[in-house]
């Protein structure tokens, strides 16, 4: 007599299994029949899915500042690009809305290491926590007056000195021309930038370009090219 054995997964046709509910684990469930034999096979499948920037922080849609959401996010900051016909490019960044503000690059185009993360001990990127604020902000030494203005994500909302794109997967990269020689701020960063014109990037980045001469209001000025520090910021 030949005996079939079964074994029992659930008594519903379904069988979900939540992987995590934090926001920074995915999340998903893995499915399959109630029952399988003994000795036979059976479809399994993942419904998976991953967080992303909207996840983990909130971006200004106005001045670009990021307010973190998540406990124990690793932040990792780039400079992928500093584009100037004179004088350094200062970039610099502060953890709370009342921290010190840390520089991180003083340099022009050359001195750009595009790979390289430039905050948190041994450049390795540092922890921060939920309701935490992030600001970015640059400067350039060649120019003197109010163009010599620190552009940054603090600043009012209604700044003309507010010269910054944030842009995350998916947004439509700045279309722009680069000054005095310079090249489009889409050529720096060719591998950021899809066929359509529309930034790529992982699902836990935000990229920056910054205007370093320009006035809100002055945008169809050639010099308006927001391409003269470009800063990519990972989380992980």
């Amino acid at each position: 007599m030949k005996i079939k054995s079964y074994i029992t997964l659930l008594a519903t046709a379904l069988f979900s299994l939540t992987v995590a509910a934090n926001d920074e684990i995915p999340t998903g469930k893995l499915i399959v029949p109630d029952s399988v034999g003994w000795g036979s096979k059976t479809q399994v499948e993942w419904d998976i899915d991953y967080p992303d920037i909207s996840d983990i922080v909130d971006i200004d849609e106005e001045d670009g500042s990021i307010e973190i959401s998540v406990d124990g996010l690793r932040m990792m900051i780039r400079v992928k690009a500093a584009e100037m016909t004179r004088g350094d490019i200062y970039v610099e960044y502060r953890v709370g809305a009342n921290g010190s503000w840390q520089r991180i690059f003083q340099g022009v185009s050359s001195d750009v290491q595009p790979e390289k993360v430039l905050n948190g001990p041994n450049s390795t990127g540092e922890v921060v926590n939920s309701n935490t604020r992030i600001d970015f902000r640059i400067k350039q030494d060649g120019y003197t007056g109010s163009r010599a203005n620190w552009r940054a994500t603090n600043l009012d909302k209604n700044s003309k000195y507010l010269t910054l794109v944030a842009c995350i997967d998916g947004d439509e990269a700045p279309d722009v021309t680069g000054h005095s020689g310079q090249g489009d701020a889409a050529d720096f960063i060719k591998k950021f930038i899809d066929e359509d014109g529309n930034v790529t990037l992982g699902r836990r980045e935000v990229i920056y370009f910054f205007e370093a001469y320009g006035y809100i209001g002055e945008e169809n000025n050639s010099y308006y090219d927001l391409q003269d520090a470009v800063i990519l910021v990972t989380f992980e």
